[in-house]
């Protein structure tokens, strides 16, 4: 059985990646920001849905855009790296994502 450091990643796999590490910090940030008014209401294209319509819709876009430019631009190569090198990637732009989430929330205020 192979480890993840000799799994070689092909040009559309890292395509998938990066593209998806990309939004999940976008996520955060549309998060953080979204209680800013003039922001507020570009993220409210159903307004029933609130921000969370907005945030979605465009995560979706953009994870799609990031892919097809990552795609073209990488279809060719054979090996982008190793599936460890894109896991600790991907991983780490979780937490990334996560944290900026966190910080928004304010967690403290609940417990004065």
């Amino acid at each position: 059985m192979k480890s993840l450091s000799e799994i070689k990643v092909s040009g559309s796999l890292a395509a998938m990646f990066s593209s998806t590490s990309i939004t999940s910090i976008l996520i955060g940030v549309l998060f953080y920001i979204r209680n800013n008014p003039s922001i507020n209401t570009m993220l409210q294209v159903y307004a029933p849905a609130g921000t969370w319509s907005g945030i979605g819709l465009f995560s979706y876009i953009t994870w799609i855009i990031l892919w097809l430019i990552g795609y073209i631009a990488l279809r060719g190569k054979k090996e982008v790296g190793s599936l460890r090198t894109w896991l600790i990637v991907f991983v780490l732009s979780v937490i990334i994502g996560t944290l900026i989430i966190e910080a928004n929330l304010e967690w403290a205020s609940l417990f004065e």
